[in-house]
């Protein structure tokens, strides 16, 4: 008799409450008579679509949502990491934390004729490569001039693998004026060996100061660039002369949303270049690598599935309560009450972490990966 006993004491209870007498803490107050009141007949329709009126448009606007994997975002502002790099940045380039490549790899087999047929006789230009001094900024009187291309003039050609041939250097020179020219990099911030000290390179001049890096042991300035020439050289050819890389320093911190714009529109310089039909049928073939691409392939790959998966797994449960509860209205009242609310937070963070003004005062980019921490509070 006790189960009988209890819900006749419970009983007596709501009795005694709905006489006003004993009323619990939770039954006083102006938030229950506020919602007695908002969730009675009529009101409580108006109320439900007051309720839908502000939070559809976020809703909306949630679909706007960017994501991005910038590692500064998880680095304590206070930490002494994020204060070095801070420092760092100031400094030099940001571009140094991850520096971009592009690869030029150049086809050697037997069947490449195009190739064979560009590559250069370097006996034809023993005096005659044109080395512009004056332009270089390489100061030296006739006599050392003289004395230099002198000794430096029965020495055989330095540069023998497939890089011998001008075609090769036009399009490294193609590639680099492309990425400075619709990216934000700067002429110092690209190094190749068709570039030195803000200045074009030619295959002959390139020939050249590699010869004189090999024999010139004095500090005069011809020497010293020669020097510098030949240690890019090793810095972006490989041993066996068959594949350049193009060193590219962004102006903003690499693993960060600024990187997303970049990589696309060199993708898409890479892929004209590699259609032109003068370096294809020369075995010219142009890739982009780099730090910041695995997490960029990663994200892009991941993120660009969420919404199928999304789409998937939402009507597989509604389906799946809809044939076990046998109600066609449970997944309409789940999707109106639970998902148009929850797109709604993200909408709403969309706003203000990646649309609201001075976004740059949360993290370095413009999108919500910062605000993760927000969306899981809401």
């Amino acid at each position: 008799h006790m189960p009988i006993v209890s819900a006749y004491v419970d009983a007596e209870k709501d009795v005694q409450r709905g006489k006003g007498k004993g009323i619990h803490p939770m039954y006083r107050g102006f938030r229950f008579e506020l919602t007695k009141k908002i969730t009675a007949w009529p009101l409580n329709i108006f109320v439900i679509c007051l309720l839908y009126v502000i939070v559809v448009p976020f809703a909306f606007q949630g679909m706007q949502l960017q994501v991005n994997q910038n590692v500064l975002q998880g680095i304590p502002r206070d930490a002494p990491s994020g204060k070095a790099f801070k420092a760092f940045s100031k400094l030099f380039s940001p571009g140094l934390a991850a520096p971009f490549y592009v690869l030029l790899d150049i086809d050697t087999s037997d069947r490449n004729f195009s190739l064979k047929n560009s590559l250069i006789n370097l006996d034809d230009h023993k005096i005659s490569d044109n080395l512009n001094l004056e332009a270089m900024n390489m100061n030296m009187n006739a006599s050392q001039h003289g004395s230099l291309m002198a000794s430096t003039e029965d020495i055989k050609p330095v540069i023998n693998g497939a890089i011998r041939s001008k075609l090769v250097f036009d399009a490294l020179v193609d590639a680099a004026d492309r990425v400075i020219s619709e990216t934000d990099c700067t002429p110092e911030g690209v190094q190749t060996i068709s570039f030195l000290n803000g200045h074009k390179i030619t295959f002959y001049m390139a020939n050249r100061l590699l010869r004189i890096a090999e024999v010139c042991k004095k500090s005069n300035s011809i020497c010293r660039t020669a020097h510098e020439y030949s240690f890019l050289w090793k810095q972006n050819v490989n041993k066996d002369e068959t594949a350049v890389t193009i060193t590219i320093l962004s102006p903003f911190f690499p693993l960060s949303s600024r990187s997303e714009p970049f990589i696309e529109t060199v993708y898409n310089i890479i892929d004209e270049l590699n259609q032109k039909q003068t370096y294809s049928e020369a075995g010219l073939k142009f890739y982009l690598t780099g730090a910041e691409l695995d997490m960029y392939a990663e994200m892009k790959k991941t993120y660009g599935m969420f919404p199928l998966l999304l789409g998937v797994t939402a009507c597989t449960v509604f389906l799946l309560l809809a044939i076990f509860l046998r109600s066609a209205f449970v997944p309409i009242r789940l999707a109106l009450t639970l998902l148009i609310p929850i797109v709604g937070v993200f909408g709403l963070s969309v706003m203000v972490y990646q649309k609201g003004k001075n976004v740059d005062s949360f993290s370095n980019s413009a999108a919500c990966a910062n605000s993760i921490k927000y969306l899981k509070a809401s």
